[in-house]
């Protein structure tokens, strides 16, 4: 209840809902004394309890794990929106990995298919889906926030440890029918109807997010998975996976109208996410080659198409989508386009720190144009001694 707290009153805060005390820290914002008040009952239930890997007391129940795992993951939405230090964010997500490590069989292959099919009913037993749904939600956070220095990869945790259960596909799998097997018979048949009309759009935005994560990891040469791949087989993957989806990238390309159904949303999004890693893929990989293709030029003018779209329909539209304006912003040839981009991000600078961290590194980058007239600017250079920056401490 008190990370609940500690986000709405933070959110109600940065919209200014609540007017600011006299007083110093967490007293100015209400929401970061919920917070630092959670934490410290948060450590204290934890030593109480015993330690996570503990079996036979304590977290031995799996609704006792299913609450620490939901606990966690608040608090890594409270630090991704509305922290200020990276550390503080690192630390939450080495306690979730530390977790997965000690409590392997919280995430257990249900085989949920073959029971419903067979009794017609979604089975009690086990763990729900939830849990899925919000560890698939922390792998795409903390895969955003490597660029601003978060180190260690839970993707790698995921594949090492063995278990089906934690591969982020199957994760993909489960989160997407949690809350059917949540709510049951009491599920409505139109949100049935529209998680099915959003399923493949969420799956190729799944993809983006996987991309984007082997891209970096590539580029920062650390995972042991980065031996097994090139940049060419990367992109081979990557283009692969755009004709398996071609029908999200016609529809995204040929819609003139913003709808009021979902679907259409969540393809924009999608397809944004996807057209954003291809020029992602060459800035970091080839950061001074000046090659640009046909796919290369595609994906900037789809970007483009779909930036303005969004922006008619709802400019608060774009908040999802700031790496796609930033990219956009560097790879444009026309000077208009570039100048609305640069507007565009400017406009979301203090929103949170993950927007002010994408305008200072449009900052750097155009400061280093400015330096070096003519010359390619090497992007990588920039995210990687910003890394290096953050975690030499």
């Amino acid at each position: 209840m008190r990370m609940i707290l500690a986000i709405a009153a933070s959110d109600m805060h940065r919209r200014g809902l609540v007017p600011d005390s006299s007083g110093k820290g967490s007293s100015k914002n209400p929401g970061r004394y919920h917070y630092e008040a959670a934490v410290q009952e948060f450590r204290q239930y934890l030593e109480e309890h015993g330690a996570i890997g503990k079996t036979q007391e304590g977290f031995a129940a799996g609704s006792d794990c299913e609450i620490i795992f939901c606990t966690m993951f608040l608090m890594v939405l409270y630090e991704w929106y509305y922290g200020h230090s990276v550390k503080h964010l690192q630390l939450h997500l080495q306690g979730v990995r530390c977790l997965l490590k000690a409590r392997p069989k919280m995430f257990t292959t249900k085989g949920m298919t073959d029971a419903i099919l067979s009794t017609g009913s979604i089975p009690n037993q086990g763990l729900s889906f939830m849990p899925a749904q919000l560890l698939l939600w922390i792998l795409y956070m903390e895969i955003s926030g490597h660029p601003r220095g978060l180190n260690g990869s839970l993707y790698d945790t995921l594949l090492d440890s063995g278990n089906p259960a934690l591969h982020p596909d199957y994760l993909h799998q489960c989160a997407r029918i949690w809350g059917r097997c949540l709510w049951g018979d009491e599920y409505p048949e139109t949100q049935i109807l529209d998680d099915m009309e959003n399923h493949r759009a969420l799956e190729l935005l799944h993809h983006a997010f996987i991309m984007k994560n082997k891209i970096w990891q590539l580029a920062l040469g650390k995972s042991p998975r980065s031996t097994e791949i090139t940049p060419d087989s990367l992109y081979l993957e990557m283009i692969t996976i755009r004709e398996r989806y071609s029908d999200m990238f016609i529809t995204a390309k040929l819609a003139t109208s913003l709808s009021s159904r979902r679907v259409l949303y969540t393809i924009y999004f999608a397809v944004c996410a996807f057209e954003t890693q291809i020029l992602y893929h060459q800035r970091i990989l080839y950061p001074t080659s000046r090659a640009r293709n046909m796919i290369h030029r595609q994906a900037v003018a789809n970007l483009l198409d779909i930036l303005y779209k969004q922006y008619s329909g709802d400019p608060k539209l774009l908040q999802r989508i700031p790496y796609s304006l930033f990219l956009v912003m560097i790879e444009t040839d026309d000077p208009i386009h570039r100048d609305w981009a640069a507007e565009r991000l400017r406009e979301l600078r203090n929103l949170d720190e993950g927007y002010s961290f994408i305008n200072s590194l449009a900052d750097d980058f155009v400061e280093r144009q400015q330096m070096y007239p003519g010359e390619m600017v090497d992007l990588s250079d920039i995210l990687l001694t910003r890394h290096d920056t953050c975690n030499s401490g």
